[in-house]
């Protein structure tokens, strides 16, 4: 049995083939399109909120309470604290929490911590992130 036996037969066939490959990418391009908004969705749903960092309101707090210990760019005059100028803005916010929720336990840092917002720990963590430490 031969396949396409005129030109007019192999037109017919080349456009059947097209059809299907057409038809086909169509589909892919559906079905991936629906997996993409699929993950968008899944990952937009899981994420942690981000909240906007205010550096001055972290200042304020920073002058006003963590400088006593910590300084602004080098330790207070006792020297038994870290500094924190320069340091990642991550670390410092998950350890503020951890001191706000006692899962960290320092008497001080506990005491200090527990009227902490989440958005003044995040301005904490920006201020001393931004701050140059030399």
């Amino acid at each position: 049995m031969k396949i396409a036996e005129t030109d007019g037969d192999s037109e017919i066939l080349l456009k059947v083939v097209q059809y299907i490959y057409i038809r086909d990418f169509k589909k892919r391009n559906k079905m991936l399109l629906r997996l993409y908004s699929i993950l968008i969705t899944y990952s937009m749903t899981f994420c942690t909120p981000v909240f906007a960092s205010d550096i001055n309101a972290g200042q304020q707090i920073v002058e006003d309470v963590c400088s006593h210990c910590h300084g602004l760019r080098k330790p207070s005059a006792q020297g038994m604290f870290p500094a924190l100028a320069g340091r990642d803005q991550r670390r410092i916010r998950d350890v503020l929490r951890q001191y706000r929720s006692k899962t960290r336990l320092s008497a001080i840092m506990n005491n200090l911590t527990g009227s902490l917002t989440n958005q003044d720990i995040n301005n904490i963590a920006a201020y001393y992130n931004w701050l140059d430490p030399n």
